[in-house]
């Protein structure tokens, strides 16, 4: 099942806006957070080989791209992105023991060449936040499965939390707030309460969705209102704050190990000017290069958003894969520019839901 749209396209449709009125730049972004509809690729069963019958059977060149975020135990997790250290050692076992576990570089050369390993897969961690080195490399080079970590470079040398962090600290994890908050929201300035643990749930929830498509200028001076708003002290936390450079040269020395590019400040590139996914795109490549010495290859969409003007640029930046996320399956004929991953989450055998479903005889989550 594919999401298809975004929040413009959304917007668009509830006004009433004809399709020949929506230029075709909009149409094009799909972005997995404001889907106006679900498309759906369904498979026909392909005919077992006669000595599968009897055990389990998966369809044959479909990989699974495996995206982690933390893996830490944080009491605090409105997202739902923490795996902690002793399920990621589970799920990490549970790949060597049941899967050919390959690096995201050589999952990409198989669809490059069109053949893939059974049932092989890939394991990728996002956002580049210190946990990556601290908690989730141990359990890799033990177990000795390869990773890529995509990094963002914004405010490369300062020790900072990402956005998302210091908006979750101040409606969730701080001290007792004003009883509403008066901010400007694009054109609009909006009033939210924040009396009760309720309220500043939802005031988070309407924030965090305006600052995903938000400008860069605009998330700055949203996230400064608020701070100034809450009177709250938001020194970095190190079991919050992103990795430093030499803690980035030091995680992708680590055998296995890799580091892709994640952009500079975490933009959804697609409702970017060109010029600004240019800069975030290039320079991000730029600035990891010139940490590590060495060429990164892999670019990570930040919040799976991309179109064709956003794979341009990544293409003609030299980068010779990118992932996305969307939650499907991997064929040995995807594009290695949009390649689709599946999220992992903690609890409820979360790992082996997801890769049963992926690797399904009749999946639909294929691309």
């Amino acid at each position: 099942m594919i999401p298809c749209g975004n929040l413009k396209v959304c917007i668009a449709f509830l006004y009433g806006v004809g399709l020949e009125e929506v230029p075709e730049t909009d149409l094009t972004v799909c972005d997995s957070q404001h889907p106006l509809i679900f498309c759906i690729r369904a498979v026909k069963p392909f005919a077992l080989p006669t000595a599968t019958i009897g055990r389990a059977a998966r369809p044959p060149q479909l990989g699974a791209i495996l995206m982690y975020h933390r893996i830490s135990e944080l009491q605090v997790d409105p997202h739902n992105l923490c795996v902690s250290p002793t399920e990621f050692r589970e799920h990490m076992q549970y790949l060597v023991r049941q899967h050919p576990v390959l690096s995201l570089e050589d999952m990409a050369q198989c669809v490059a060449n069109g053949v893939l390993p059974e049932g092989a897969v890939a394991v990728t961690i996002d956002d580049g936040t210190l946990d990556g080195l601290e908690n989730a490399s141990p359990i890799l080079r033990e177990l000795g499965v390869p990773a890529t970590f995509f990094v963002n470079t914004e405010r490369f040398d300062e020790e900072h939390e990402p956005w998302w962090e210091v908006l979750g600290r101040i409606f969730h994890e701080e001290g007792p707030l004003p009883p509403k908050v008066e901010i400007q929201l694009g054109p609009e300035r909006q009033i939210l309460p924040t009396g009760n643990r309720a309220e500043r749930s939802s005031a988070y929830s309407t924030i965090h969705r305006f600052l995903m498509g938000s400008t860069l200028e605009q998330r700055e001076e949203t996230i400064q209102c608020l701070i100034k708003w809450s009177a709250v002290a938001l020194a970095p936390r190190k079991t919050h704050r992103v990795l430093l450079p030499d803690e980035v040269r030091r995680l992708a020395k680590q055998p296995g190990h890799s580091i892709g590019a994640h952009s500079v400040h975490h933009l959804l590139l697609p409702l970017q000017s060109a010029g600004e996914q240019e800069r975030e795109i290039a320079n991000c490549k730029h600035d990891l290069e010139g940490v590590l010495g060495r060429q990164v290859s892999s670019f990570c969409y930040p919040y799976g958003g991309y179109d064709p003007g956003v794979v341009s640029v990544v293409r003609r930046t030299g980068f010779q894969m990118a992932v996305t996320t969307e939650p499907m399956a991997a064929s040995a004929s995807a594009n290695v520019y949009a390649l689709p991953r599946l999220e992992v989450k903690g609890g409820n055998g979360g790992l082996v839901r997801v890769l049963e479903q992926a690797f399904s005889r009749d999946s639909l989550f294929i691309r």
